[in-house]
């Protein structure tokens, strides 16, 4: 158990609680609950919000400018997963000896429970979702919390077993130590390199998952997905890899010096059919998961290789891994018009995510895609859009990008709205071909949230469908 926020010293300290989001907030009623005092500091609030916050929390100051001179006079900062670590003025703090941390590091710091963390640039909702559904057929008190949606903080009055954090690289930023029975970064590729000096800054955070874990899954294709010694990654930190594509299924790396091994899971034939396998054990046949897309399969290995530790009966796993139905906004069936499937991928904001959504698809893609590119490299798209797009109708701030690097091999089209994107493509398509809404951008020129996105796609596809 991580023990290197110890609640008894927060009454000691004097803390300021920057960003006052979904997570920000959640802090400031945890704080609350302890009987702790503190202050709160949110440059994007009006006069409004500051008088409801004030009131809200009793006895807390709200402040609305960030300054070097406001942080350093606190013991502790708890900083929000939206404020990076490279403002100047945290970067000030922290050199006047000013303590940064998070919300997972208070959390880590007064929890009985196991936990199992997950990251990595795609699939980590994914996989998080599918461990709480295994998870829920067992005997064992869970939940899942996180970049998911739950603030971990809302976990800390309930008494769980286990808990399957999804954290992003913002995060991770401030971890001091995960101490997690199963951690995994399940793959990276280009993303947020808007807020990272370099795509190995970004990598390097996602890596910070491995602190103090107990057993390490790492992607066997992957190598920015291994622990790492000197900045160079290592495989003999590894205990469980997964993969498509490895060939020695039921085979172990057993490392010389110390005797351990790195067990592999894989995909093989068993049966004149194709299964998931945890070493030598056929563990699930493919065609019966419920998820559509090889990178699903991938996800249903880490699923399993995470959960190894726990040793729960194979028959429990193999009962969740066959009624997971995926997450919403992510490469989620919305309709089939005239022959035509529509597919809602809203939380494919980025370049890796939309390709493996169309990758996935076994029928001619229209792509629905544009947003805010976060300087990601488009023409890394140009492979899988030859390969399985016939037509690309282009939304968002980033559009002319996106049209710029991919142009040349498929036909664009522009859309300056969300239905004028899909009657495009419903004019684009005929029976046999599908519809894919996969933007490798985020959502914020356009809508509130991926999430927000993806609902208003599924609305004009239903009105094409009335």
């Amino acid at each position: 158990m991580n023990k290197n926020i110890d609640t008894s010293y927060l009454n000691e300290c004097s803390i300021l609680v920057l960003g006052l989001g979904a997570t920000g907030l959640s802090v400031a009623r945890y704080l609350s609950r302890l009987g702790v005092a503190f202050e709160l500091a949110d440059e994007n609030i009006d006069e409004q919000r500051q008088a409801e916050l004030e009131q809200m929390f009793l006895a807390s100051v709200v402040h609305r400018q960030f300054s070097a001179g406001l942080f350093k006079g606190f013991d502790l900062i708890v900083a929000s997963p939206g404020i990076p670590q490279s403002h100047p003025d945290l970067v000030a703090a922290r050199t006047h000896g000013v303590q940064i941390v998070g919300d997972i590091d208070l959390f880590l710091g007064q929890i009985d429970s196991q936990v199992i963390a997950v990251t990595g640039s795609n699939g980590k909702s994914t996989v998080v979702a599918w461990l709480g559904e295994v998870l829920g057929q067992s005997d064992l008190r869970s939940a899942i919390a996180g970049n998911i949606g739950t603030p971990v903080l809302e976990l800390t009055d309930q008494d769980l077993d286990v808990v399957v954090l999804e954290l992003s690289s913002f995060q991770l930023e401030t971890l001091q130590q995960m101490d997690s029975l199963s951690s995994s970064v399940l793959n990276v590729s280009e993303d947020h390199l808007d807020r990272y000096a370099s795509f190995d800054d970004y990598a390097k955070a996602k890596r910070k998952i491995y602190q103090g874990t107990s057993f390490v899954v790492a992607n066997a294709n992957d190598s920015q997905t291994w622990p790492c010694t000197d900045d160079e990654p290592v495989s003999n930190d590894i205990d469980a890899l997964f993969s498509l594509s490895m060939s020695n299924v039921g085979d172990t790396d057993v490392d010389a010096g110390t005797g351990e091994s790195t067990f592999h899971y894989s995909v093989a034939m068993h049966d004149e059919q194709e299964w998931l396998f945890a070493g030598a054990e056929p563990v699930f046949p493919v065609a019966d998961l419920k998820v559509a897309g090889r990178h699903n399969v991938e996800n249903a290995l880490a699923v399993i290789a995470l959960l190894k530790p726990l040793e729960l009966p194979l028959s429990l796993i193999r009962q969740g891994l066959a009624s997971f139905t995926g997450l919403a906004h992510r490469t989620e069936l919305v309709s089939e018009i005239s022959g035509v499937r529509w597919y809602n991928d809203s939380k494919g904001t980025n370049v890796d995510a939309c390709a493996k959504a169309i990758s996935g698809m076994n029928a001619p893609v229209v792509l629905i895609a544009g947003g805010l590119g976060k300087d990601a490299d488009f023409t890394q798209l140009r492979t899988p859009v030859a390969n399985h797009c016939k037509a690309l109708v282009l939304i968002g701030r980033d559009a002319a990008v996106l049209e710029a690097a991919l142009a040349d091999i498929v036909r664009v089209y522009r859309a300056n709205s969300m239905r004028e994107a899909v009657t495009a493509a419903h004019k684009c398509a005929v029976s046999g071909d599908v519809v894919v809404l996969s933007p490798a951008c985020a959502s914020f020129d356009m809508f509130d949230s991926f999430e927000h996105r993806g609902n208003v796609f599924a609305d004009e596809v239903r009105r094409l469908a009335a």
